[in-house]
C-alpha cells in the first residue's frame, strides 16, 4: 500500500514479518478500538504509531504537582449509555466531574465585565439566528455553498440589526460554532456545519486524564498467521522495516490525509475517495494552559470566562474562551485559554513567551485589581496541534461545498484490502472521541466480514483443487 510511511515506533512489534492478519495504522482511540475488536475475534494484528505513546489526540500529561491535564480531547460529550466512550469509563470507574457551558461570565474586548442582562439578549438574538438557519437549511438546494459568515449576513441584513446588536451576535457565533468546530464562521457550511448528533448527558471531565480511556481500549497484541494483501514501509530508528499482511486499516487524521495521501498510498486512491479528503476542512482548536499560586480570577464566579470578539476580524481575533480548570478541579489553580479557526492558526507562528504575554495582558484587562498575580504564572503549557505532524490539525470540519457524503467517501474501504477509520470518517459525530471510536469499531468489523470471505473462497479454491486433482487419470509408466 503505502510507498513511504514515516513510523518511527511499532508499539507492538517492530520485527519486519508477513505473519499478520492487519496492519492498523495510527494508535490512537479509532486504531485501539480496531485493534481490540479484532483481537477478540482471534486476529493477528500489528499496531503502527508514528509517535512515542499511544493516544493520538488524546494526550494527558501529568504534572510535577501530581495533577494531570489533557493537552488534546478533554470532554466526554454526552456521559450516558448512548456514548461509547461513556460507556467505557463508567465500566472502569474512572472519576468524571460534569462542567455545563451556561456558567459563564462575559467581558467587554476591553476587559470589564459585562451585565447578565446583556449576556441574555445576545442569546435571545442567537435563537433567532438558530430559526433563520434552519429555514435556510430546510431548502438545501439554495444554501449548499453557503457559509455560516453568509447566513450571518443575510440574517443582519433582514433584521436590521444594529452595531451593538451585531457585535452581540459575533460573540454568540464565536462561541457556540467557531470554537466547537474550530473554524471561522466563512469557512464553516452553513447547511452542513452542524449535521453531528450529540449524544444525551452532561459534558464531563476526567480529574485524572482521558488517556484512561486510552489505557482501557489498548488491550491488543500481535500474534501469527501467513499470507500477503498490503505492505507499508515504515522507517524506524534501527533502519527500514516493511511490514505485509492481508487486510490495513488506515487512521491518519484529515490533517494528514489532506497534505500526504498523494505520497502515501500506491496506487494512489481512488478518485472519490481523493475528491472526499480535498472537500472535508480541518478544525484547529489550540489551547494555553496557565498555572498559578491562587485562582485569582474566581471572583468571576463561572467555570467559562469569554470576551467579547473584535469585530472585523475573521474568527473574532485571539482569546474569546476561557475555562477555570480548579472550578472544576479544585486542585489544579489554572486557566486554560483557547484560541480556535484562523486566530489559533496565526498563533501557532508565535512563540511561547508571545503568547504568554499575550494572555496576560488581557487577563489583566479582565481582572486588574488582581494585576500582580496575573503577570506571575508559574507554568504555561501551549499546544499546537496545527504543526504536529502525526495531526496537521484538530479534527474535521464542514466547509460550503462539502457533505456528510463525503465522510462516507472517506469511509468506504479499497477493495477487500484497505479499510479507513477515525473521527473525518464519522459523519454523526466528528471532532469527538466517540466518533473516532465508533469508526474503529466499524472499520474491524468490515475487515472481519471482508477476512471472512477470503477463508471461505480459500477454502472453496483448495476443495476444487482437490477435487480436480482426483478426477485426474492415472498414469502408469
Amino acid at each position: 500500500m503505502a510507498d513511504d510511511i514515516d513510523v518511527t515506533r511499532s508499539l507492538i512489534d517492530q520485527r519486519a514479518t508477513d505473519d499478520i492478519d492487519v496492519l492498523v495504522l495510527g494508535a490512537g482511540i479509532a486504531g485501539l478500538a480496531a485493534a481490540a475488536a479484532l483481537r477478540e475475534h482471534g486476529l493477528s494484528v500489528l499496531l503502527v504509531e508514528g509517535r512515542d505513546r499511544i493516544g493520538g489526540r488524546i494526550h494527558s500529561v501529568q504534572l510535577q504537582s501530581g495533577s494531570t491535564i489533557d493537552l488534546g480531547a478533554s470532554w466526554i460529550h454526552g456521559n450516558s449509555s448512548s456514548n461509547p466512550v461513556a460507556v467505557i469509563a463508567a465500566a472502569e470507574g474512572l472519576q468524571l466531574v460534569a462542567t455545563d457551558a451556561r456558567e459563564n461570565s462575559l467581558h467587554a474586548r476591553t476587559g470589564q465585565l459585562l451585565a447578565t442582562s446583556v449576556k441574555q439578549q445576545h442569546e435571545l438574538l442567537f435563537q433567532k439566528f438558530e430559526s433563520y438557519l434552519e429555514q435556510l437549511q430546510d431548502d438545501s438546494s439554495t444554501c449548499k455553498q453557503l457559509s455560516v459568515a453568509d447566513a450571518q449576513k443575510a440574517f443582519v441584513q433582514q433584521q436590521g440589526l444594529s452595531t451593538e446588536q451585531q457585535h452581540g451576535l459575533d460573540f454568540m457565533i464565536n462561541t457556540r460554532i467557531e470554537q466547537e468546530y474550530g473554524a471561522d464562521a466563512a469557512d464553516l457550511s452553513a447547511l452542513w456545519f452542524d449535521a453531528d448528533e450529540p449524544c444525551d448527558g452532561d459534558d464531563v471531565l476526567f480529574p485524572a486524564g482521558y488517556s484512561q480511556v486510552v489505557q482501557a481500549v489498548a488491550r491488543c497484541s500481535s500474534s501469527s498467521s501467513s499470507s500477503s494483501g498490503v505492505t507499508v514501509h515504515a522507517e524506524t530508528p534501527s533502519g527500514s522495516v516493511a511490514f505485509t499482511a492481508r487486510h490495513a486499516i488506515v487512521t491518519f487524521p484529515i490533517g494528514v490525509l489532506k497534505a500526504q495521501h498523494s505520497r502515501l498510498f500506491e496506487p494512489p486512491l481512488p478518485a472519490a475517495k481523493q475528491a472526499a479528503i480535498a472537500n472535508l476542512g480541518v478544525g484547529l482548536l489550540d489551547k494555553v494552559f496557565l498555572f498559578y499560586q491562587h485562582p485569582f480570577w474566581e471572583r468571576a464566579g463561572t467555570a467559562w470566562i469569554n470576551r467579547m470578539p473584535q469585530q472585523g476580524v475573521p474568527g473574532g481575533g485571539r482569546w474569546q474562551e476561557w475555562f477555570s480548570a480548579s472550578k472544576s478541579l479544585p486542585q489544579l489553580p489554572a486557566l486554560v485559554a483557547f484560541n480556535c479557526g484562523s486566530p489559533a492558526w496565526q498563533a501557532e507562528r508565535d512563540s511561547d513567551e508571545q503568547l504568554t504575554q499575550q494572555v496576560t495582558d488581557v487577563l489583566v484587562s479582565m481582572f486588574p485589581q488582581a494585576a500582580a498575580a496575573a503577570k506571575s504564572p508559574t507554568q504555561v503549557i501551549v499546544t499546537r496541534w496545527g504543526t504536529d505532524p502525526f495531526s496537521l490539525g484538530s479534527y474535521a470540519m464542514m466547509p460550503p461545498g462539502s457533505s456528510p457524503a463525503d465522510m462516507a467517501a472517506l469511509a468506504a474501504p479499497v477493495s477487500d484490502v484497505l479499510f479507513f477509520a477515525g473521527e473525518a470518517m464519522s459523519a454523526a459525530n466528528q471532532g469527538t472521541v466517540h466518533g473516532a471510536y465508533a469508526t474503529g469499531q466499524d472499520a474491524a468489523q468490515a475487515v472481519l466480514q471482508a477476512h471472512k470471505q477470503r477463508q471461505q473462497q480459500q477454502q472453496q479454491q483448495q476443495q476444487e483443487a482437490q477435487l480436480e486433482s482426483a478426477a485426474l487419470p492415472l498414469q502408469v509408466a
